[in-house]
């Protein structure tokens, strides 16, 4: 079970050291106290999975379903879907599970239920955000950082790319994250070094998780949509490919309810749609499968010798999206 992952695409913050963490351990606030846990009690063994928590010794185990569940506040059928996106050996716990809804009602994977069979979730009004001062125009050190990861000024300039040098977002890019009205909901910062107590992605409102990246610039469609797992793949595709082929992401390799909401309301503004991920996760986000929830979604794969887009020029971008026309 890779828990890191989880934590990163979820915005989970957690610790790789500290008095309560234990060699080779990440810990993280014990979503089982309720809120009233203060700092990052309950370790979580990357060997052997167990969990528990240093303030209270029920809050412990080692069924990663129990612990996917409290974390992310969903219940134990998402959360053994979401088990087998990040473990290709879960199949023993997996099958536990199924066994175990069965006897308790009939049961259907939530990947093979559609929005015409499912209560649509409460819809939420986004909440509008200011910009905090602490914010500033790209150091020289952040745009070489953009630079090496395939950005430059003019797509950091397209994107309103900015940085930030004090505080809880100290030595990050901020990635903001607009409406389809160009209204701030949040941002996303990642870290220009690798952070020794947090994680790479820090995201600043729950409600970027419930929106899509780059919304300002696709709500009214085009040709072709790709969808990719991070922001900075998204601008590549995005900027080189404008106006014909547009580009989004969902942060990360899991989505929620609004997301696909948006992303199903997008597809039919669109000819085409390509879901294209890292080689490790072809289709699957958090375990639903795109295909069985948008309706014209096909997957595509970077180019022979390409594992993503960091190392492929503009040139060789713009070719590629030609081809998939």
């Amino acid at each position: 079970m890779d828990w890191q992952s989880l934590l990163d695409d979820n915005f989970i913050p957690y610790v790789t050291a500290g008095k309560n963490t234990a060699t080779g351990e990440i810990s993280v606030n014990c979503p089982f106290c309720l809120g009233s846990d203060p700092s990052f009690h309950l370790g979580i063994n990357l060997t052997n999975g167990v969990w528990a928590c240093w303030r209270d010794q029920q809050h412990r185990g080692r069924a990663p379903i129990k612990l996917i569940s409290a974390l992310l506040g969903v219940g134990s059928t998402q959360a053994g879907l979401i088990l087998q996106a990040y473990q290709n050996s879960a199949i023993d716990e997996f099958d536990s599970f199924q066994t175990a809804a069965i006897h308790t009602g009939p049961y259907r994977p939530i990947a093979m239920q559609t929005f015409a069979t499912r209560s649509p979730p409460k819809r939420t009004i986004p909440h509008i955000v200011p910009w905090p001062d602490e914010f500033e125009p790209l150091r020289s050190y952040f745009s070489d950082y953009l630079f090496r990861r395939g950005i430059d000024t003019s797509i950091a300039d397209y994107y309103c790319l900015a940085c930030c040098r004090v505080g809880r977002w100290k030595q990050r890019i901020i990635i903001p994250v607009f409406d389809k009205n160009f209204k701030l909901l949040g941002w996303q910062g990642r870290a220009i070094v690798e952070p020794k107590k947090a994680p790479r992605y820090l995201t600043s409102h729950e409600q970027v998780k419930r929106t899509v990246f780059n919304l300002q610039n696709i709500s009214k469609g085009g040709e072709v949509l790709y969808i990719v797992e991070g922001p900075f793949d998204a601008m590549k595709i995005d900027f080189y490919g404008k106006p014909r082929i547009r580009a989004t992401c969902s942060f990360g390799v899991t989505v929620t309810a609004e997301q696909i909401q948006i992303l199903n309301d997008l597809c039919s503004k669109f000819s085409k749609v390509v879901l294209i991920f890292d080689s490790d996760s072809p289709g699957i986000i958090g375990g639903f499968n795109l295909s069985d929830w948008l309706p014209n979604i096909s997957f595509g794969n970077f180019p022979e010798g390409h594992k993503d887009l960091d190392k492929m020029s503009s040139e060789q971008i713009r070719g590629f999206l030609e081809k998939g026309l």
